[in-house]
């Protein structure tokens, strides 16, 4: 729903108020101190800071997250890159420019470029977990530097690996495919003027 929200689409109401209430329960068993369980409370606020805060659901919104953010910055040496490229957004998002500037260089860090396949990461430790999913962090990150840095140099190299990692007609999988297909649409907005559009019906 939130990549919905993104792209303008609009959703039912009553599916967004349950899957919200349902975060709102669920995000406060993950606040303990262990990798896993601190990148799905980061992903979880970065989810939750998505949608309008002016909306009459979220009129609560940055009191819940000054209660799971200070939590998240107390284990600050358990973030991964992924994980620092999602706080960029949610300190943006709050209105913490400086944090969000901070966020974004640490998730940038150690960042390498080949003039054969790109800008990448190496692949990190527990590298099969979800939150390290290579296709999908690299899209991530061009997305992230596309809205957060769209002057930085390192947005045509990732491009380069997303486009050198594709297998035949698809990436890893479906879910990863759409990543990157998303992730480029931004890049080809802010390099051609993407704007044409284009109405498709489906008949079942």
């Amino acid at each position: 729903l939130s990549e919905a929200a993104m792209y303008g689409v609009d959703f039912p109401s009553d599916m967004f108020e349950k899957a919200l209430n349902y975060v709102y329960q669920e995000l406060p068993k993950y606040m303990k101190g262990q990798i896993a369980e601190l990148q799905f409370l980061i992903y979880g606020t970065y989810i939750f800071t998505s949608f309008d805060t002016k909306a009459k659901s979220l009129s609560h919104n940055k009191q819940v997250a000054d209660v799971w953010i200070p939590f998240i910055e107390k284990h600050d040496t358990l973030i991964t890159p992924l994980g620092h490229a999602y706080m960029a957004h949610i300190y943006k998002r709050l209105g913490n420019a400086k944090k969000s500037d901070a966020s974004l260089k640490r998730a940038l860090d150690g960042s390498k470029k080949d003039d054969l396949i790109g800008v990448y990461w190496t692949p990190e430790e527990r590298s099969w977990m979800w939150y390290n999913d290579t296709v999908e962090k690299h899209a991530f990150f061009l997305q992230t530097l596309i809205l957060l840095k769209p002057k930085d140099d390192r947005i045509d190299g990732l491009v380069q690996w997303l486009l050198f990692n594709r297998k035949g007609s698809e990436w890893k999988s479906t879910k990863a495919t759409t990543k990157a297909i998303f992730s480029l649409m931004h890049y080809l907005r802010m390099k051609t003027q993407f704007t044409q559009k284009t109405q498709l019906v489906i008949d079942w």
